[in-house]
Parts: C-alpha cells; sequence; structure tokens
C-alpha cells in the first residue's frame, strides 16, 4: 500500500496514523483509520474532541470523493461499520454504538459525501456478513431506535463475512 496521507502520529496516544487512497485498475481506494480517533461513548476525557475521523482525515476523504474519476469506481474501506444490523428483542434496529452514532453529523456527513461520489463502503468489525444501504438520520433522534425511511438514502455497504469467531444468533 502507498505511504499514509497523514505521517504525524496523534497527540492521545502517540500513535501513527494510517489512512491512504490509491487506484488498483478501474476502482480508486480510500483506506480510512476509524477506531483511533474516535473518544468512546463513555470517555471523560475533555481534551479529545469528539470526531469519528479527525478533522484532517476528513478533509483528505472529502477530496477524495469530490474529485472526478472518469472511467473509475470509488470504494471506501473502513474498519468499522456504518449500519447497525443487530436487531433488539422487538425486531426493531437499536441506538448501536458500533455504527459511529456517537458523531451523527460527522456520520451523516461522511454518508453524504460517499453518497454523492457514488462510493460503495466495504467494512468488518460487526461479526455478521451484510449488504445494506445506507442513509442519514436526525441528529435529534440521537438514542432512540433507527427507522426505516432514514436507511435509504445513501452509499451501499457490504460488510465482510467474519473468519474464525462466532457469533450466536
Amino acid at each position: 500500500l502507498p505511504d499514509t496521507l497523514e505521517p504525524t502520529p496523534t497527540k492521545r496516544a502517540g500513535l501513527s496514523n494510517y489512512y491512504t487512497s490509491f487506484d488498483y485498475g478501474d476502482v480508486s481506494f480510500f483506506v480510512l483509520e476509524d477506531r483511533k480517533f474516535k473518544k468512546g461513548a463513555k470517555s471523560e476525557d475533555a481534551d479529545y474532541p469528539e470526531t469519528y475521523l479527525g478533522a484532517i482525515q476528513l478533509n483528505h476523504l472529502r477530496k477524495w470523493c469530490e474529485t472526478p474519476m472518469p472511467g473509475k469506481r470509488k470504494c471506501l474501506v473502513a474498519q468499522t461499520i456504518y449500519a447497525a444490523m443487530s436487531l433488539s428483542a422487538e425486531g426493531t434496529f437499536p441506538y448501536d454504538w458500533d455504527v459511529n452514532a456517537m458523531y451523527i453529523a460527522e456520520r451523516n456527513e461522511i454518508i453524504k459525501m460517499l453518497a454523492d461520489a457514488n462510493a460503495v463502503i466495504l467494512c468488518g468489525d460487526q461479526h455478521l456478513c451484510t449488504f445494506s444501504q445506507l442513509g442519514t438520520t436526525d441528529p435529534a433522534n440521537k438514542g432512540k431506535p433507527i427507522q426505516p425511511e432514514e436507511y435509504s438514502n445513501g452509499s451501499y455497504q457490504f460488510s465482510v463475512p467474519p473468519v474464525g469467531n462466532v457469533f450466536w444468533r
């Protein structure tokens, strides 16, 4: 893979960042670093910004989404998912921190950028192999069950199947 777009280590952990973009054949890929920047649902760290990607990475992603690439498809590669596939006991989609719902405004911005770029998402982390269409949700609904009409205006996501683990259903 090519070099990272931001070689400066994070302030919080001093870890190097790795996100990049590259072309392979007729597909342009953007590889996210989408775990390191999150504050966490229960974090008390007031000095750590509440962000999903961090401002610099978000700007790189925005530029990639907005850059015309005639004859190429776009694919975002992410560590975490954007759509909840787990159902509650009542059969509804619960509010799921795993779908980056802590940062709903930033998540909505990313979903809109990807839809406008006609990009698909390849991701993992949920232990369920799924193919789903994403959408945006009203930030006022934060903490409430996700409504079906909120998931029909965005890109498509393929969450790869798990390897070597068990997720009981």
